[in-house]
């Protein structure tokens, strides 16, 4: 099945409003956030909705006001869970703090990529090599139910598969990550 792209619909007030039309896409540690950009072109207040589809299904409204010329940010939160509905509750509301996922992020792979360092004259080869240590971080799997370590079939089947976690975790020794070993 083809994935279309995220759709965004004025419920009330479409000509007066303006919409970015790239949906920036925040993966945070627990869901995922959608910052849409706006800006009243009218002259008068705007009172209105928006609505986030994907696959013409609607997953989620904001209501707003916009004064003439303004301009604004309209973020939709979503999380999950397959443990609980507390737990779906408690991944969302993690989402709406005010933290820095991109900084964190960004702080855990410089942290990978200086674990181990590998110097050779082949600047492509070294490329390579970082890019292997952050993939293998992908392959980490948290799982509160089941624990943690190396899944395979990503993104379709992501589960544990013992032959494919033994031979990654020969590489995951190469590159220092010894405490998921």
């Amino acid at each position: 099945m083809e994935e279309k792209e995220w759709e965004v619909e004025v419920i009330q007030t479409p000509g007066k409003l303006w919409i970015d039309p790239s949906v920036e896409v925040r993966e945070a540690a627990v869901g995922f956030v959608f910052v849409l950009r706006t800006r009243n072109l009218g002259g008068t207040k705007l009172e209105d909705s928006l609505c986030l589809k994907k696959d013409g299904a609607m997953l989620d409204e904001a209501a707003f006001e916009l004064m003439p010329g303004e301009e604004k940010e309209i973020t939709f939160y979503f999380a999950g869970s397959e443990i609980s509905r507390e737990d779906a509750l408690k991944q969302y509301r993690a989402l709406r703090e005010d933290r820095d996922y991109e900084g964190e992020k960004e702080a855990k792979y410089r942290d990978i990529l200086a674990k181990t360092v590998l110097e050779t004259e082949d600047e492509r080869f070294c490329e390579i090599f970082d890019w292997v240590k952050v993939n293998t971080d992908w392959l980490i799997v948290d799982q509160e139910v089941y624990g943690r370590g190396i899944a395979a079939g990503l993104p379709e089947y992501p589960w544990w598969f013992g032959c494919d976690s033994f031979y990654t975790l020969q590489g995951v020794l190469g590159i220092g990550n010894y405490k998921l070993c």
